[in-house]
């Protein structure tokens, strides 16, 4: 869906995020035959990156880092894969919505619900839920929002919320195109709600985390404002919202994910590429570089003590990890064959590079391989772990048409 488009370079031309669609972009980039050592390789961040706490009164933080050296590439070999798995795929039925791209997706536990997207003839307002296990739709309710693409969407644990994106396609003018408004929808009473109006103004690029507690939302205007990075949570019980301290000096927005007990955010400046972490009742965003010399390309998944990214130096293509305490990165393994231009999915254990036939389990820190599944792009379409299975739906083919409106579930046996 997180490639070459708006979206896919975390929706923007320039270097931008969303949800995780970056790495597709980036990652093409990268060369099969590089890969770390097994041994970890850490970075502190250095004397001048400790902590930038923000007063109440002025409630921003400056994107500086010091510059920091490249890893040395001596220090690479060939990743080792420790083993094969078997994996199951089968299409989905045809859906009762039309395909399209740019929609979102989450996971109920029960059901995969979409909703949103763009077709080549206008932007879509309609939905249905897909049950991975008996193989059938059902149709949603009409919402009461304007038909979008490329909106944020999260799941709370009892709705699915949608805020933002564009409604007048890619090529309106960008003050008629970003839209700040959002909806909540309960598939347990198929009903609808609008959520209160959030401080936020719609701009081009965003990053969303759900927290457990809250939604929080970060948005950057990109060529259409100041270098500021706008920061707000949506809290779905109080259908209240509370702004949070922003980010100054920002050239462009990178991801946001939960960190157990914080939230994260990468942004992108002079300096180079900064992580902020922001403690919950705390003033401000406490600032870590990234692992030095490397750029980070997307989230991949928290494994409860560390958050764990792609990165990528050069040619290099590996992965990092983060321990948002210490603010220190690990670097992990290689994978054994090339993963450029794939987008990794997160299952809670493992995450899969399904176009690349490729499977990491961070409990083990071993790679696995797998026959990839035909028929997946990861570049436009919906793309949900659904509990023991991935649900792939929608997505343009890279060549402008829409899919059918059907899909592919992939089931790996680990």
């Amino acid at each position: 869906m997180i490639a070459a488009r708006e979206r896919s370079a975390w929706r923007l031309s320039t270097r931008t995020s969303v949800s995780i669609l970056m790495a597709a972009t980036l990652l093409t980039a990268c060369a099969a035959a590089a890969s770390p050592t097994g041994r970890p390789v850490t970075s502190s961040p250095s004397g001048s990156a400790t902590t930038s706490r923000v007063p109440s009164a002025e409630p921003t933080a400056t994107a500086a880092a010091a510059a920091t050296q490249p890893v040395p590439t001596s220090t690479y070999r060939t990743g080792v894969s420790a083993g094969t798995i078997d994996v199951t795929t089968f299409p989905t039925s045809e859906a009762p919505i039309s395909g399209r791209d740019g929609a979102s997706g989450v996971w109920t536990g029960d059901e995969v619900i979409i909703w949103g997207g763009e077709a080549p003839d206008g932007a879509r307002g309609d939905g249905a839920a897909y049950d991975p296990v008996r193989d059938t739709w059902r149709p949603i309710a009409d919402g009461p929002l304007t038909p979008r693409g490329w909106q944020e969407s999260t799941w709370t644990g009892s709705e699915m919320l949608i805020w933002g994106r564009t409604h007048r396609g890619r090529d309106a003018p960008a003050g008629e195109r970003w839209l700040s408004d959002g909806a909540a929808y309960d598939p347990a009473t198929d009903r609808w709600r609008r959520i209160a109006d959030a401080p936020l103004a719609g701009r081009q690029q965003f990053a969303s985390v759900w927290t457990g507690t809250e939604w929080l939302i970060a948005e950057f205007p990109g060529l259409d404002g100041p270098p500021t990075t706008y920061v707000a949570t949506y809290d779905p019980v109080s259908d209240t919202w509370r702004s949070l301290p922003s980010l100054d000096g920002v050239e462009w927005l990178g991801m946001a994910a939960w960190a157990g007990d914080r939230p994260i955010l990468a942004v992108g400046s002079d300096a180079g590429e900064i992580f902020y972490g922001h403690v919950p009742g705390d003033a401000g965003w406490v600032e870590s570089t990234s692992p030095d010399g490397l750029l980070v390309s997307a989230p991949v998944g928290w494994t409860g003590d560390q958050l764990i990214v792609i990165c990528r130096q050069d040619q290099w293509f590996f992965l990092c990890a983060l321990d948002p305490t210490s603010r220190t990165w690990e670097v992990l393994a290689q994978p054994p064959s090339y993963a450029g231009g794939s987008r990794p999915v997160w299952t809670g254990e493992h995450f899969l590079f399904p176009q690349r036939g490729l499977s990491y389990d961070s409990t083990t820190g071993s790679w696995f391989t797998f026959d990839p599944p035909e028929g997946i792009d990861l570049s436009e379409e919906v793309a949900v772990w659904a509990g023991d299975r991935l649900v792939v739906w929608g997505g343009n083919g890279g060549d402008g048409s829409p899919r059918r409106p059907d899909g592919i579930v992939v089931v790996p046996e680990w």
